[in-house]
């Protein structure tokens, strides 16, 4: 059976599980090469980000992105070798439940072609010159991410004898990515404030991006909708005149209300919230920072960041983002660029909910 054959014998099993049906499908192996595809350019430009989460799926797990109100892309790590992406023409209802099926029926046969599709790519790469050879999907590095060059008239002739039609995925580079405009804007605050006298200090994922080079990884990218601040209760009326200085609208209930733990403020030009927690954090645990602030320029500690994220009782994605982007950048140690591995341990030690908390997330 031809890859090809093996596509349309997915297609069909669709139907017959009463699946949406696909417009448009690939079949990736996972060392980055094209086996098929009939994917438009829009679809490889929306899964792109994505790619290197493709990569570290199990056999078995799913993923879907919403196109539209109408359309879906599923992407399936169907066996041990191959990752199929499929747009359908329903939003997902019980689609990706049905995928183990499609998995167990298909995955032995992909796996065995496998070999043989990517010999026939290489075959057809022979005798082009090394600068003509496309590389179809190329995994980033720990830093370094090559854009796909475009194949020869000649290379791309010889591709549809491969795949119909040969397909490339550009990759955005991802060190040289600037710190997104919110993330200056809260360190344009913090140098505000301290012109003043006025200690502030980001957390959450702000501080993360301020920290982590990995979090302007694509995989670990995410979006920033507000900005979250820690500063001295002591100082609360100097916060207020910092932020008044600079345009923004107090949230004047809010303040009222609970101006002795925490203060909201707006910029009504980029509609960016700020929330300023005063001495104490607290979520689904208590921190106290009064005695903390000075120990970074922008941002809390890296210690006290990352137990920020792993007090949660329960993550959500844009969380586990920043924890895995922490971890990566920073080892264990007693610098600014290190985490605190010692004064963790002493707040876990203290209090038996904290330290539940965060093995359960470790």
């Amino acid at each position: 059976m031809s890859i090809e054959s093996l596509a349309d014998a997915v297609r069909k099993d669709f139907t017959t599980l009463g699946m949406p049906d696909i417009l448009e499908m690939a079949i990736l192996s996972t060392s980055g090469k094209v086996l098929y595809s009939d994917l438009s350019k829009s679809v490889m430009t929306k899964i792109s980000p994505f790619y290197n989460n493709m990569l570290i799926m199990n056999p078995g797990d799913n993923m879907s992105l919403n196109v539209d109100a109408t359309k879906t892309i599923i992407v399936s790590r169907i066996s041990n070798l191959t990752i199929m992406i499929a747009l359908t023409d329903k939003k997902l209802g019980i689609v990706l439940t049905k995928m183990r099926s499609v998995a167990d029926k298909f995955g032995k046969l992909l796996d065995e072609l496998v070999p043989l599709q990517e010999e026939k790519i290489q075959e057809v790469f022979a005798g082009i010159e090394a600068e003509e050879k496309p590389t179809l999907i190329e995994p980033a590095s720990d830093r370094v991410t090559k854009a796909v060059k475009a194949p020869s008239t000649q290379l791309q002739a010889k591709l549809v004898q491969v795949a119909t039609p040969p397909v490339t995925i550009k990759l955005a580079p991802i060190p040289s990515l600037p710190l997104p405009s919110i993330v200056n804007q809260a360190k344009a605050i913090i140098d505000e404030a301290r012109k003043t006298g006025v200690t502030l200090r980001a957390l959450g994922g702000m501080a993360v991006a301020l920290h982590c080079p990995s979090a302007r990884h694509r995989a670990l990218m995410r979006e920033y909708p507000d900005i979250d601040l820690v500063g001295h209760a002591k100082e609360g009326k100097e916060i207020k005149k910092v932020f008044l200085s600079l345009g923004f609208q107090p949230n004047k209930r809010f303040n009222a209300l609970h101006g002795k733990k925490r203060l909201k403020f707006l910029d009504t030009k980029s509609e960016v919230d700020v929330d300023i927690f005063l001495d104490v954090f607290e979520m689904c645990h208590k921190f106290d920072f009064k005695d903390r602030l000075n120990l970074d320029e922008y941002t809390i500690s890296l210690a006290d960041l990352l137990m920020t994220k792993l007090q949660i009782v329960e993550l959500n994605e844009k969380d586990v983002r920043d924890v895995i982007a922490i971890f990566l950048d920073h080892p264990a140690g007693r610098g600014r660029e290190e985490i605190d591995d010692d004064y963790i341990a002493s707040l876990c030690g203290d209090d038996w909910g904290l330290w539940k908390t965060t093995s359960m997330n470790c």
